[in-house]
């Protein structure tokens, strides 16, 4: 086999198919860039014993293809979990990952441009850092938030926050309810989402939502793929994705 490889022939024969590989791989990586962005989303709500937190470390990555129509469309992707905050006594508050069901929605552009209404995780970070994600920019991109400083908080607006939920039973998917972020204390008497904030962090997604959510993990697509008919009950619109990522 060594000298298989020895042969001039067979040396000449893989340069010959592997430098337009690489070439081919350099355009690519060059035209299509990546810029990934790890964030930390808290939530904080004041309640009758005090004020509780739940936080969730996110990372988001964004760039593009193009089809073979010649078009372009966004390549997203995203590893984290919904932010889960124990408010005691059997009570309980989600920042989910989705805008899906907030009654705020918006449509955005193709270049997540204007952002406005609820947004989900992909979107927060670029409302908040005041940025405009144009495909192939997403290099100017990473330079702008590169330049955001660690552990710099910034507040989430009431009108941009996800989609929140709350359930009567944690272990009850169909108790799964809307909450609007200025209407928890129509769910639970005396209680109030403080806030919501990101900051930029070095920290790793942490797994703890399907040990809070114990059905969770039967609601996980077997192929991925998220869809849901008009009749579905709410959770199954919300889905498996609304709080954990990647399937």
């Amino acid at each position: 086999m060594v000298r298989f490889f020895r042969n001039k022939w067979v040396r000449r024969s893989a340069l010959g198919v592997l430098t337009p590989l690489a070439l081919g791989y350099g355009w690519y990586v060059y035209n299509y860039p990546t810029c990934t962005f790890r964030y930390k989303m808290t939530a904080e709500v004041k309640t009758p014993d005090g004020l509780k937190t739940g936080s969730s470390v996110i990372e988001v990555s964004y760039s593009h293809n193009a089809d073979w129509g010649g078009g372009e469309s966004p390549d997203l992707n995203m590893t984290g979990e919904a932010v889960y905050v124990d408010l005691t006594k059997g009570k309980n508050l989600f920042v989910t990952l989705t805008s899906h069901e907030s009654g705020r929605e918006v449509n955005l552009d193709r270049n997540y441009s204007p952002l406005e209404g609820a947004l989900d995780a992909y979107a927060i970070p670029l409302k908040v850092f005041g940025l405009r994600w144009r495909f192939g920019r997403e290099r100017a991109m990473c330079a702008a938030l590169s330049l955001v400083p660690i552990n710099q908080r910034l507040p989430v607006l009431t009108e941009n926050m996800p989609t929140l939920v709350s359930f009567g039973n944690l272990s009850d998917p169909d108790s799964v309810s809307v909450v609007q972020p200025d209407g928890l204390a129509g769910v639970y008497s005396g209680y109030f989402l403080q806030r919501l904030t990101v900051v930029p962090t070095e920290s790793k997604p942490v797994e703890i939502i399907e040990s809070v959510l114990p059905w969770l993990n039967s609601k996980k697509p077997s192929d991925g793929s998220v869809s849901w008919r008009i009749n579905d009950t709410l959770i199954d619109r919300l889905q498996y994705g609304s709080f954990k990522k990647p399937f």
